[in-house]
């Protein structure tokens, strides 16, 4: 249903973000410099460059593959459009890390390319010269002069609000909060996002913006089915407001009303000092803290395509390729309960949960295995069990936050911290319930779940528990087909994850998708879903 327009949408000056650095600036471009830039010159590239699927989708869906960074490659059934497309190995300094997710040369000639905005990173000249496009390039209003000469056979600069049309494809250009200057001296370029609509669907490309009340003003005078939103680079060296982080974009998204979530603009270029830039965790957790995961589709880094820079999504009956089609399954499933699934009004507290007594003569077990969410349930359940915390250990950042964690950098795990009565259930006991909660032959990887993060390891707290960690180890290796790549190691400073992850199951099971369609199945399996 559409919203009445909200009297604090922002006006057309608000939407600028300006040129000039913010106080510190000199501060975050060393930290940036020798954080990410150089450090990122020596890494290397990882991913692999995919054939494009040049079958176009069925009446009434719609395909969208991301390419990396901003770029997408969206099909439908009579028409494809590709938007900034950029597969640049270097831009100046700045290292790409992952491979573009389709080979260049492999994509056909589409209907049109859209370019969001004139900086390097988003209008690639080297890339749109090779690319074909029998309608031509569409650009943001002063931007023209800078493709005319690329080979299309027309351009068009659009203004906000402005609309093409062509045989059954429409462009609609909306506005952004950001800067469109190529250079310091070109503040005449315009920027921001495109709704294309093609077969009943629509796809809204964001374009680079930080978050603003234009967001609700897109929703309120378009339905938007995919929202294609930027949650990276959001720490600018320059300390201007110019991108969102993922909780911002989860907030755009929603004020957009749309159906579902694509995040994008982080892992490929290191662009800021914003420490999620190379996962999407953040944007996924906390969409499903505030129960609306069921619109929210990543296509994880290092799943079955060996971390391929590629998304296929589709709405109501989207075309599922092999590697995905269980995961379409559940989220298709999901998509009934919609109506119900709004956000938490409430801010989320960050703070470390406070830790619970232990009890004379009770021991701990700390253990990762995937997701803290689902083995906190299963442990709770245990008999002997005092208590659970779900939290962080194996790190070397002190005080880790939640998203230093969910970034994969800090270095620690998920884990629990299970307070226990040795007579009644034993450590050895503990262990056996360990291997069955999880796939301990993936390295850094619980199913959808991929990092370092979510390793699968049991810190010891004795010599005791070492030994026989190191037992048990070894008598569940020929219950799995793959060898056991679980690490042990001695526990280190354990950080309590934030209240609101606490007991995550049994406070949302009844509400939240992720719980009915991941954590519920799993204590099914296991007989503990009592």
């Amino acid at each position: 249903m559409k919203r009445e327009p909200d009297p604090s949408f922002a006006p057309p000056g608000a939407r600028y973000s300006g040129l000039l650095p913010q106080k510190g600036w000199p501060v975050r471009n060393l930290k940036f410099l020798r954080h990410r830039v150089v450090p990122g010159m020596f890494r290397r590239r990882a991913g692999n460059v995919l054939e494009p699927v040049l079958a176009p989708p069925e009446d009434g869906k719609v395909r969208v593959t991301w390419i990396g960074h901003a770029s997408f490659f969206l099909q439908f059934a009579g028409h494809s459009v590709i938007v900034d497309p950029n597969w640049a190995k270097w831009h100046g300094p700045v290292k790409r890390h992952r491979q573009p997710g389709l080979d260049l040369h492999g994509v056909p000639e589409v209907d049109l390319v859209l370019v969001t905005h004139a900086h390097f990173d988003h209008l690639h000249k080297p890339s749109l010269k090779i690319l074909q496009a029998r309608e031509g390039i569409v650009v943001p209003q002063g931007s023209g002069s800078l493709v005319k000469k690329l080979g299309f056979p027309a351009t068009y600069e659009m203004s906000v609000w402005d609309q093409l049309q062509f045989d059954q494809l429409e462009i609609v250009h909306t506005p952004s909060h950001h800067w469109g200057a190529r250079f310091l001296h070109d503040t005449h370029r315009d920027y921001g996002g495109y709704i294309v609509r093609a077969g009943g669907k629509s796809v809204f490309h964001c374009g680079d913006s930080a978050y603003f009340g234009g967001f609700a003003e897109i929703g309120v005078k378009h339905n938007i089915d995919i929202a294609l939103m930027p949650i990276g680079a959001y720490e600018s060296p320059s300390g201007r407001d110019v991108h969102m982080n993922p909780e911002e974009a989860a907030r755009a998204f929603i004020d957009l009303n749309a159906k579902l979530l694509i995040p994008m603009h982080y892992g490929t270029f290191p662009l800021g000092n914003s420490r999620t830039t190379s996962r999407s965790s953040a944007c996924w957790r906390r969409l499903i803290a505030s129960g609306s995961a069921s619109r929210y589709w990543c296509r994880k880094r290092g799943s079955e395509s060996s971390g391929k820079i590629r998304v296929l999504c589709e709405i109501f009956g989207l075309v599922k390729s092999s590697a995905i089609k269980s995961c379409w399954m559940a989220l298709l499933g999901m998509l009934p309960m919609l109506a119900s699934c709004e956000p938490d009004p409430k801010p989320m507290n960050d703070n470390p949960a406070a830790l619970p007594s232990i009890p004379d003569k009770a021991e701990i077990a700390t253990l990762g295995a995937g997701c803290y969410w689902c083995i906190e349930a299963a442990f709770k359940q245990l008999d002997g069990v005092y208590s659970v915390t779900s939290g962080f250990m194996g790190g070397h950042v002190p005080n880790p936050t939640y998203d230093d964690v969910c970034g994969g950098e800090s270095g620690h795990a998920e884990v629990v911290r299970v307070v226990f009565d040795p007579h009644k259930i034993t450590y050895a006991k503990l262990l056996d319930w360990f291997w069955k909660l999880h796939d301990p032959t993936t390295l850094n990887r619980q199913g959808n779940d991929v990092g370092t993060q979510y390793r699968s390891v049991i810190f010891y707290h004795s010599e005791e528990q070492k030994k026989a960690a190191e037992a048990s180890k070894a008598a569940a290796a020929p219950k799995f087909e793959d060898p056991i790549v679980t690490e042990i190691s001695a526990a280190s400073d354990f950080h309590p994850a934030p209240e609101y992850h606490q007991d995550y199951y049994f406070q949302n099971k009844s509400k939240n998708p992720y719980c009915r369609f991941v954590i519920e199945p799993k204590l099914r399996k296991l007989k503990l879903d009592h």
